[in-house]
């Protein structure tokens, strides 16, 4: 039997990976595969956040430091200017 707070636990991180999967397409569009490919690596430090702080899980040194490297790379890639091409220049255009 699932309590209600049972519900709300699984509810708000599930809603949150709904809403990042259905954001991903409307990205894809606007961006460069590996600027993408980025962004959903990024997805495993948002889960795991949540993890922590809705679901009360507690991460070992290993997991820290992932998170760590995957912020730091995903920060190396955004402040890199992606390469010189302007992979990350959003299109408002359709």
């Amino acid at each position: 039997r699932f309590s209600q707070r049972d519900f709300w636990q699984y509810s708000i991180p599930g809603f949150v990976f709904f809403a990042q999967n259905n954001l991903s397409f409307l990205a894809l569009q606007h961006m460069a595969p590996a600027a993408f490919q980025l962004l959903l690596n990024t997805r495993i430090i948002s889960v795991a956040i949540l993890a922590v702080m809705v679901l009360g899980k507690k991460l070992n040194t290993v997991e820290w430091m992932s998170m760590w490297l995957l912020t730091n790379g995903a920060a190396a890639y955004q402040l890199s200017d992606c390469s010189g091409d302007n992979d990350m220049k959003v299109s408002f255009e359709g």
